[in-house]
């Protein structure tokens, strides 16, 4: 998780010095961190050529406090809508 820490520091510092525009160019291609920092960007500006590398956002599990793990939030979801579909008893 230290990668979506980074990225949304980077993001934080480009709106600081860009103000309200804060535009991300994509010459080629931004994967991982990258990728994040133009999801969090006003406008993207891409080639036909470039490319976003995919996402893989990660929720906290804190329902420990000595179990500290991230759940993939895709996983949540697709459980949540599981359990929403099982009939009541």
């Amino acid at each position: 998780m230290v990668t979506a820490w980074a990225a949304e520091r980077m993001i934080q510092v480009c709106r600081s010095y860009s103000g309200s525009d804060f535009e991300a160019i994509v010459p080629a291609r931004a994967k991982s961190a990258a990728t994040m920092v133009c999801l969090g960007s006003d406008r993207i500006l891409m080639s036909p050529t470039s490319e976003l590398g995919p996402v893989d956002p990660q929720v906290y599990n804190g329902a420990e406090p000595s179990q500290k793990t991230w759940v993939a939030a895709h996983h949540v979801i697709t459980t949540y809508d599981k359990l929403l579909a099982m009939p009541s008893s």
